[in-house]
């Protein structure tokens, strides 16, 4: 069985996979589901002001890969937040943001 995760366009790898269509706001097919993602393709879809893409986790991905992954998250939250080290909201906040982005990943 395999689980999907919404993620930013910058935090998925070369080699993820589409769980769904991607379309435009018209609805227009941009790529299908099941497409394997390539560096060429990422660079199109940032280009094109893509924000985030469904992506396949394998459920039985190995240990290597979901902590590659699961640091990968964890350095661009950190790195939007790395002026806030005095401030305690904004360390709340960074918390529960990665909490929510990493209960896919673990």
């Amino acid at each position: 069985m395999n689980i999907t995760k919404d993620l930013s366009i910058d935090q998925v790898t070369v080699g993820a996979v589409l769980a769904t269509d991607l379309t435009d706001s018209n609805g227009a097919l941009i790529l299908p589901e099941s497409t394997i993602l390539s560096q060429a393709v990422l660079d199109k879809l940032k280009t094109r002001g893509e924000k985030n893409v469904c992506i396949v986790i394998e459920e039985n991905s190995s240990n290597e890969q979901r902590d590659a992954l699961r640091q990968q998250v964890e350095e661009q939250i950190l790195s939007r937040f790395r002026k806030s080290d005095d401030q305690p909201l904004m360390q709340e906040l960074k918390r529960i943001i990665l909490s929510h982005q990493l209960k896919g990943v673990l």
